[in-house]
């Protein structure tokens, strides 16, 4: 089993470790990247807006959410993210903007250390311990893997009457396409391989849940995060619920009626089913005034599963 992290920069067959980097630049000389914190890059874009950038941090690879890590920066809940590409995939982009970006963007180098920094990123588990499926690319991950990464950044321009201005899906984001990969990092996760078998168990219990006017998304996200920790800490998990407050917000919209979390070994989940979803509430809410004080009473249960013993 690996332990701390360690430089990857060869595969050869099978997955082989190795304490130096052993790749050589491949960027032309006379591209000079600008060296730059993602949060930097997120919060003042046009600032580097069409220039060569170099950066280092993670990669998301979940379904419609092929983004850079920016969870660290603070941001709300609903932001301009970071849309990535590598140079020689097809560019999700407005078809104005795929014509005037494609002839300056150069093709990713597919050398040793991408093939790692690939080879690593993908591998995760199949499903969860109770063989459910995982709800995130991230959740099931074996690896978390941190690399530098060099390529051409593109702001999103403001939104207009034009339709869709920005990169990736209904033009959510800005767009950063990847020409280089390299210095990357890898650490197992506490995420249990998929030949150790589960024995899981599940409580349940109601809680009530006070709701309150709320001016935004993000504090009912923020609301939703106390009452998962609140839960946790009821019935001992208080490491767990430490670990919940830097949990994706994702986690805790609830928009679907439901709030789950999974601590980082998947071996205990925590979930609180809402009675109705926010959804209906919110339609309610437009019919009738809502009360300045009100609970409702929410399903809540602790899954806990144990490896089997051979």
């Amino acid at each position: 089993m690996l332990t701390g992290w360690l430089r990857v920069p060869v595969l050869c067959g099978s997955l082989l470790l190795s304490l130096s980097i052993l790749g050589v630049s491949q960027i032309p000389p006379q591209n000079s990247p600008r060296d730059v914190e993602v949060c930097e890059l997120t919060k003042n874009p046009t600032a580097y807006d069409k220039q060569l950038v170099r950066v280092r941090g993670r990669l998301e690879f979940e379904f419609e959410g092929q983004t850079v890590d920016d969870r660290i920066c603070g941001m709300r809940l609903w932001h301009t993210g970071i849309w990535w590409s590598y140079g020689d995939d097809i560019l999700q982009t407005p078809s104005r903007e795929t014509k005037r970006i494609q002839p300056i963007v150069s093709p990713t180098v597919r050398d040793l250390s991408f093939q790692t920094f690939e080879e690593y990123s993908r591998l995760r588990r199949a499903v969860l311990p109770d063989k459910s499926p995982c709800r995130s690319h991230r959740e099931c991950a074996y690896y978390d893997v941190i690399a530098t990464f060099t390529g051409k950044f593109f702001a999103r321009e403001p939104r207009s009457h034009r339709g869709l201005t920005g990169f990736g899906p209904m033009g959510c984001c800005h767009l950063f396409v990847i020409e280089q990969v390299s210095d990357v990092s890898v650490q197992r996760t506490p995420v249990p391989p998929d030949d150790q078998a589960f024995s899981c168990t599940t409580t349940a219990w109601q809680s009530e849940y006070p709701v309150t006017a709320v001016s935004s998304i993000d504090e009912r996200v923020e609301r939703n995060r106390q009452f998962l920790m609140d839960q946790a800490r009821s019935h001992g998990d208080d490491s767990l619920a430490d670990k919940m407050k830097s949990g994706s917000q994702w986690q805790f919209v609830g928009l679907t009626g439901s709030i789950m979390w999974s601590s980082p070994d998947l071996l205990t989940t925590y979930t609180a089913q809402f009675p109705q979803s926010v959804l209906t509430l919110r339609k309610k809410r437009d019919k009738q005034p809502e009360p300045t004080m009100a609970t409702l009473l929410m399903n809540v249960s602790r899954e806990y599963c144990e490896p089997i013993v051979n």
